[in-house]
């Protein structure tokens, strides 16, 4: 039976060109899910863990264009791998005599707060050596303001995501120095 060279050419031209496709699919949502944007919730606290924590950027329940409301407390956990570097910057506009944000190195519990109680506006950059970091905010019920932004990022080891927003799964995890 001969066999037409251009229809072979053709089928794996074809097979190669879905294989692109799959790798570049792969590829894009592994870029999406490593840096997410969260929001604060009030009375609640927000988990960002495993591959979501690599990177990010977190706000108060107004977002980055509107104002945080009164009455609002709120926790954020970034739980990235234990022993990981997670350095974060910050932003903040809030009421200076009773509107607070604080961060912990770890749990709030037993961690070690780097953050303050910090009101006002102004700027802060600290880093966290324990692969857990606990965000705490609270306002009061008189004057809201446009409130915080924070973005972190891990250093040393990550955890490395693959598949869709919707059914992440951990292949590995990384170590760099």
């Amino acid at each position: 039976m001969k066999t037409d060279t251009k229809d072979t050419f053709a089928s794996s031209r074809e097979t190669y060109l879905r294989r692109i496709f799959v790798i570049l699919m792969m590829l894009v949502s592994g870029v999406a899910v490593q840096a997410q944007t969260w929001y604060m919730e009030n009375g609640d606290t927000v988990r960002i863990i495993g591959c979501q924590a690599n990177a990010g950027t977190l706000y108060d329940d107004g977002g980055a264009d509107g104002d945080y409301n009164n009455n609002f407390s709120g926790y954020a956990v970034i739980e990235a791998v234990e022993g990981a570097t997670i350095s974060l910057s910050g932003t903040y506009n809030q009421e200076e005599c009773c509107d607070r944000l604080s961060i912990w190195d770890g749990n709030m519990m037993t961690g070690t707060k780097i953050v303050d109680e910090i009101a006002g506006t102004g700027t802060f950059n600290v880093t966290a050596t324990s692969g857990v970091v606990t965000i705490w905010f609270h306002s009061d019920g008189s004057v809201t303001s446009s409130g915080f932004e924070i973005t972190w990022n891990v250093q040393g080891i990550s955890t490395t995501c693959s598949g869709s927003a919707s059914g992440l799964t951990v292949d590995a995890v990384s170590v760099t120095g």
